[in-house]
C-alpha cells in the first residue's frame, strides 16, 4: 500500500482488521494479503506498535447507531445471551456483552 493516509484512515483500518492485531507477524501477513499498511507504517503514526494497539482497543468498533440497527435487524435472536452469542458467532456479529457496555 503505498497511499498515503490519515492518522483517523489508518486507525479505522486497524479497527476494521483488529483480530489481526495480536502481533507484529501476524498483522504482517494479513496486511501482505489484502493490502493493507505496515506495522512501519502504523509506527511511523502512532509512535510504536503497542501505541497502535492502544488507539485501537480504545476505539469502539460499534457505534450505538450502529448497534441500534444490528439490533433492529436481528431481534428475532435476541433471546438469551447464550443464543444471541453463538448466532452472532456464526454472523460475524458483536457479542450480546458489546450491547451492555
Amino acid at each position: 500500500m503505498t497511499e498515503l493516509l490519515t492518522k483517523e484512515e489508518l486507525l479505522s483500518i486497524a479497527v476494521e482488521h483488529r483480530k489481526w492485531l495480536k502481533n507484529i507477524k501476524t498483522w504482517e501477513l494479513h496486511a501482505q494479503r489484502h493490502n493493507l499498511p505496515s506495522v512501519a507504517t502504523y509506527e511511523k503514526c502512532f509512535g510504536s506498535w503497542r501505541a497502535t494497539k492502544n488507539a485501537v482497543r480504545l476505539h469502539p468498533l460499534y457505534s450505538n447507531t450502529d448497534l441500534i440497527m444490528i439490533a433492529e435487524r436481528n431481534a428475532a435472536h435476541f433471546t438469551t445471551i447464550s443464543g444471541w452469542n453463538e448466532y452472532a458467532d456464526k454472523n460475524n456479529l458483536p457479542n450480546a456483552f458489546t450491547f451492555m457496555a
